[in-house]
């Protein structure tokens, strides 16, 4: 075999290894997903709350548009002592209360959708919606955004605000198009679907 040859061969043998190691790598975990079922989940809030609880109901709709709905719960902790009923926990961007968040579609492909994520075990979740843009159809693939909640905690008291409640942090988008918001969860936060 020539010198050329050799060297040819050699660069081609690189480059497949190269091509191979790089396709292969495991991507790294996201945060961990907190897992959901139809109906009462019990749910630890990481803030010393006594317990918490997530609701989560389907809403048929007898086509392909049928959501879940999810809605969150928490019994204050001891601090808040003049308070011991169990308090809905809703999520505000700005201004803007939601009391609800809904994941929901078409036949094709989820166009929003949300996950319930811890960053370590036994911490406070946070909590990522995924929204798809229209499109020109629910089959399209289109720019995914992700719109990040932190947990806060009203012990102060404030007007207007709830004793706990989720709070619009950040949003980001995601790399590529996609036209179901599970993908992109998975494939650019690497984060796993809620329903176990």
């Amino acid at each position: 075999m020539s010198f050329a040859r050799l060297r040819v061969t050699t660069a081609l043998l690189s480059s497949a290894l190269l091509s191979t190691a790089l396709c292969c790598q495991a991507r790294p975990a996201g945060p961990a997903t907190v897992a959901l079922h139809s109906g009462s989940n019990a749910i630890d809030f990481g803030q010393g709350a006594n317990k918490g609880m997530a609701m989560l109901a389907h809403r048929e709709n007898f086509n392909a548009h049928g959501f879940d709905v999810l809605t969150l719960y928490i019994k204050p902790r001891a601090a808040d002592q003049e308070i011991a009923d169990w308090q809905l926990i809703s999520i505000f961007d700005g201004d803007k209360e939601t009391l609800l968040q809904t994941s929901g579609g078409g036949a094709d492909c989820t166009l929003h959708d949300f996950r319930l994520v811890r960053d370590q075990p036994g911490g406070v979740p946070r909590l990522i919606v995924a929204r798809r843009d229209a499109g020109n159809s629910y089959a399209d693939a289109a720019a995914v955004h992700f719109t990040y909640y932190t947990l806060r905690h009203n012990g102060a008291g404030d007007v207007g605000r709830p004793l706990y409640y989720f709070n619009r942090d950040h949003e980001t988008m995601a790399a590529k198009a996609y036209c179901d918001v599970g993908d992109a969860f998975d494939q650019e936060l690497g984060i796993k679907p809620y329903r176990r």
